[in-house]
């Protein structure tokens, strides 16, 4: 496979990953609400390990199965992740996760909000496993998207202090439906 191919296939699934870390930091910054350097290391870091294990799983899963069906499964798990991501709520209280009302987010609140964040990175990195997607190249941009998503995210929020005039959820669940169709490409 060329390497531009494996290089955007790695960035769409990161991007769409990242996605609801930029839309909650959106949210926290809105709020005032800080995420500091080591908090944003550990929310990356915990994400990215998700989503790695994920991949690392499915890509043994796939030695198993049959061509077909790993496609069908991947198919099948991106494309439901699509639509539940597109269903969700993304954390409109910031306020839940900076439990100590401290306004900043501490080293244990990240780590139980990158929790939360990275549910999907299960699923999202089984099915790009299965689909043959190059789990090093999405490590990569992993690292890069979450920390990029993060840091600008609080940026926009301190600076708009209000809701955007629309849902990023929906952007994050529309990737990852195209992402389940390429499989038939």
């Amino acid at each position: 496979m060329p390497l531009l191919i494996i290089l955007l296939e790695a960035a769409l699934f990161s991007s769409a990953l990242s996605i609801d870390a930029f839309t909650a930091s959106i949210a926290y910054g809105s709020k005032n609400i800080q995420i500091p350097l080591k908090s944003v290391i550990v929310i990356t870091a915990i994400c990215t390990s998700i989503t790695a294990a994920a991949l690392f799983a499915g890509t043994a899963l796939s030695t198993i199965l049959s061509p077909a069906f790993a496609a069908v499964l991947a198919f099948s798990i991106l494309f439901i992740m699509g639509i539940l991501t597109i269903k969700s709520a993304i954390l409109k209280n910031p306020e839940i996760a900076d439990s100590d009302a401290s306004k900043h987010i501490s080293i244990k609140e990240a780590a139980l909000l990158s929790i939360s964040l990275s549910l999907d990175g299960i699923a999202v990195g089984l099915g790009a496993a299965l689909m043959g997607i190059n789990p090093w190249a999405v490590i990569t941009f992993s690292l890069i998207t979450n920390t990029a998503a993060i840091t600008t995210g609080c940026r926009i929020g301190k600076k708009i202090s209000q809701t955007l005039p629309f849902n990023t959820t929906y952007l994050a669940g529309a990737i990852l439906i195209i992402l389940a169709f390429t499989q038939f490409l």
